[in-house]
């Protein structure tokens, strides 16, 4: 296994101590400060019983107070359980319980909101002794984050990462950022998100300073903008929603950032030609963590966005529903093998059996292939391209449709920012499909035009029969939020200009 991802942190602590490691509003740890904390950490969190295998978890903002505590749970062999304080408190409380945690590291403010009968450490009251725990060998079948995700029964599941998939999203995202000693990275996605793993570990790893910006400043794009102009920030991942929200605004050609990560959901538009900055696209799932990346700024463009090719140590293929591959420009589900699987999901033997199959292929050294949901096809430059969910499939007059297919074509056409496809109940009981559109405020479509050229590109029975002009929503977590989708009342019709 390659080296744990805490050990690179810790071996900065020994080389750069003085270097700065995470700064945020108010406090800022060097690397000598970083492992010194986590380690004392460890030891209190040794004290009150925690050991190897066991679940602690981080219920914190994003903060260097956040770093420092899974940094102290990964010293101990135990798996760090990502909470978000803006979650419910039954949410909160059901992940706690699924989990079977041993103790929770939180500040006390939350522990005043939230409330546990279980062990608790807090952040902000000096009790820590100066112990320092002893810290084991871990491999790489050991679980580092335990994260939650949507389940189709309405029922979170816990996602158990490992930490070979770990370490090798970190070094994939390091080599293809170029992330170094002396660069400045973000933390941005929601800390109960699986993302923390590709988001701002990879710069720690690297010996880079991680920049933790006002939630404030966070949700505004011009404030953000800002923000990482000021910042002399030099490698951020963002969310799709934010990204594309970003790079349509004006940038500085002598600012620092050298590279935009994007993820969370697919891309439907490429970034504008011009910008100062990188692009790369990163493809993946909290079960899955990196499968593949695209630099768009080293592309021409064209209709549809690719995710692009597999990282190393992944392997990715196109299935036919008997699990043959299928050949190139050919739909079919895209499956993945290789280093950045999880383990599955935690007290969920079906869903796991279900999602992670034995592997088919028969070249293919990996013994797990897990099933992703997405259909795809892959070019012949073996560059893949996702066209849409495979549990969004909708019958329109009998025929199948996946809506991500007509949101690649709509997305793609000028004046709209972005865009959603969903299925709705029509008054016979059959389904339509119901186009959202965000424009962009300087150069609106008219949606008789965008019907036109989605008449040329689609068949008649892919067509949306409504269309809303509107902001669209977004979730905590910056994606779409398609429950959040007004209903056709506010609807214009075809022929109307946005």
């Amino acid at each position: 296994m390659e080296t744990p991802v805490h050990e690179l942190i810790a071996e900065h602590a020994l080389h750069r101590p003085d270097a700065v490691a995470v700064s945020g509003d108010r406090t800022e740890l060097t690397f000598r400060e970083l492992e010194a904390d986590a380690s004392r950490l460890a030891g209190c969190l040794g004290a009150h019983g925690v050991g190897r295998g066991d679940r602690v978890a981080v219920l914190l903002e994003r903060s260097p107070d956040s770093v420092v505590a899974q940094l102290a749970v990964f010293k101990l062999g135990a798996a760090v359980v990502l909470l978000d304080p803006e979650h419910p408190a039954a949410r909160i409380g059901f992940a706690l319980d699924e989990c079977a945690v041993t103790a929770v590291v939180t500040r006390q403010a939350l522990l005043e909101r939230f409330g546990t009968h279980r062990t608790v450490v807090l952040t902000d009251v000096p009790e820590w002794t100066d112990t320092v725990a002893m810290s084991p060998e871990v491999t790489g079948e050991e679980v580092s984050h335990i994260a939650f995700t949507s389940g189709s029964t309405g029922v979170p599941k816990a996602v158990l990462l490992r930490h070979r998939a770990f370490s090798n999203t970190v070094r994939v995202l390091v080599e293809q950022c170029g992330i170094e000693p002396g660069s400045r990275g973000t933390w941005l996605c929601g800390p109960g998100f699986g993302l923390v793993e590709m988001d701002f570990f990879p710069v720690l790893a690297a010996g880079g300073t991680v920049v933790i910006p006002d939630q404030l400043t966070a949700s505004s794009p011009e404030a953000l903008r800002d923000w990482l102009i000021d910042r002399r920030i030099t490698h951020t991942l963002q969310l799709t929603a934010m990204a594309e929200r970003l790079w349509a605004l004006p940038w500085p050609r002598d600012c620092a950032l050298r590279s935009m990560r994007v993820a969370g959901e697919l891309l439907r538009d490429w970034p504008p030609a011009g910008l100062p900055f990188r692009v790369l696209n990163v493809y993946g799932s909290t079960e899955a963590n990196v499968v593949a990346t695209c630099d768009l700024t080293g592309l021409a463009g064209g209709p549809t966005v690719p995710v692009g090719r597999p990282v190393p140590n992944v392997r990715a293929y196109v299935l036919d529903g008997s699990m043959a591959v299928v050949g190139p420009g050919v739909v079919g589900e895209l499956y993945v093998s290789g280093a950045g699987l999880s383990q599955g999901y935690l007290n969920r033997a079906d869903a796991t059996a279900a999602t992670f199959l034995p592997n088919p292929i028969t070249d293919d050294p990996h013994p797990v292939l897990y099933r992703t949901g997405d259909h795809a096809r892959r070019w012949p430059d073996g560059t893949i391209e996702v066209v849409g969910r495979a549990d969004d499939e909708v019958k329109i007059m009998g025929h199948r449709v996946y809506p991500g297919e007509v949101e690649s074509v709509l997305a793609a056409q000028p004046g709209v920012r972005r865009c959603a496809v969903i299925a709705r109940e029509d008054g016979d009981g059959g389904r339509r499909l119901v186009a959202y559109v965000e424009p962009e405020p300087a150069n609106p479509p008219h949606t008789t035009a965008l019907r036109a050229v989605l008449a040329r590109a689609l068949p008649a029975f892919m067509l949306p029969s409504a269309w809303i002009v509107t902001e669209l929503p977004t979730t905590s977590g910056g994606k779409i939020d398609r429950r959040g989708l007004p209903e056709e009342d506010t609807c214009r019709s075809p022929e109307s200009t946005m």
